[in-house]
């Protein structure tokens, strides 16, 4: 477990392979990053890479963990996936952060880029633009991608995923898909409340002005429940007209 990390300030510029955050490179089992600030550009040539932690994942059977209240102005690049303005990959409990600056990868999005069999992420803000330079699936607002996978023995906490009272503003330029607030959901997740602002979506195949693509082709592992994807109560202002080059779109949710 990492413990706790309290009101870190980064600046500068920050390069590294994989696992590359401006505070944080890897939380594992549990632990709390709570009111930290990012000013740093960050970049990244491998998996995991995030304006304020690179992955928080493997939590803990009875354990939890907490990405609170920070704040990334610093631009985050990665040449491969899962590129976040708060975090790359997430099981954690993300809530009230906000990312201000433009985010860019494979799986990317505003706040998280893929969270992955546990925790939420509530209550965030997203006011930068964000573009997936590659064809690949997870391009959101706020979260590239929602799945259930991975070993089960890596990940025995495990609940359904919820999305709620986010807020999203930036322009949304998806690989496969698109989402002014998730890009896609495999299987299951509770979307509630959300408000989507994105003044233009863009994506190959899929986009939507709350979920862009929610399917259910793969194997929910270790969950038990329906797979069931619920969106409800959300508003998006991102008209169809506004909603580019993808065949496959609607207003809220498309379903595949």
């Amino acid at each position: 477990g990492l413990g706790d990390v309290y009101k870190r300030q980064v600046s500068g510029s920050i390069a590294a392979t994989r696992g590359n955050g401006a505070v944080v490179g890897r939380m594992t089992r549990s632990g709390t990053i709570t009111d930290c600030h990012n000013g740093a550009s960050v970049s990244g040539t491998g998996a995991n890479v995030g304006g304020i932690v690179g992955a928080a994942y493997y939590t803990a059977e009875g354990e939890t963990m907490t990405i609170s209240n920070c704040t990334n102005d610093g631009t985050v690049t990665c040449t491969a996936g899962v590129v976040g303005g708060i975090a790359g990959l997430s099981a954690a409990n993300v809530s009230g952060c906000t990312n201000n600056a433009a985010i860019t990868g494979t799986d990317v999005a505003g706040i998280v880029a893929e969270q992955q069999n546990a925790g939420s992420v509530t209550g965030c803000t997203n006011n930068g633009d964000i573009v997936n330079n590659s064809t690949a699936y997870g391009t959101g607002g706020i979260i590239g991608w929602i799945r259930y996978n991975g070993a089960a023995s890596a990940y025995p906490a495990k609940n359904v995923i919820t999305v709620s009272g986010n807020t999203n503003y930036g322009s949304v330029k998806g690989g496969n898909d698109a989402g002014g607030i998730v890009g896609t959901v495999y299987n299951m997740a509770e979307v509630d409340g959300n408000r989507n602002y994105a003044p233009t979506l863009s994506a190959k195949t899929f986009a939507a002005g709350i979920v862009g693509n929610a399917q259910f082709t793969e194997t929910a592992v270790g969950m038990t429940g329906e797979d069931m994807v619920y969106v409800r109560d959300n508003v998006s202002t991102t008209t169809l007209e506004n909603i580019l080059e993808a065949y496959c779109k609607d207003l809220f949710v498309y379903i595949n």
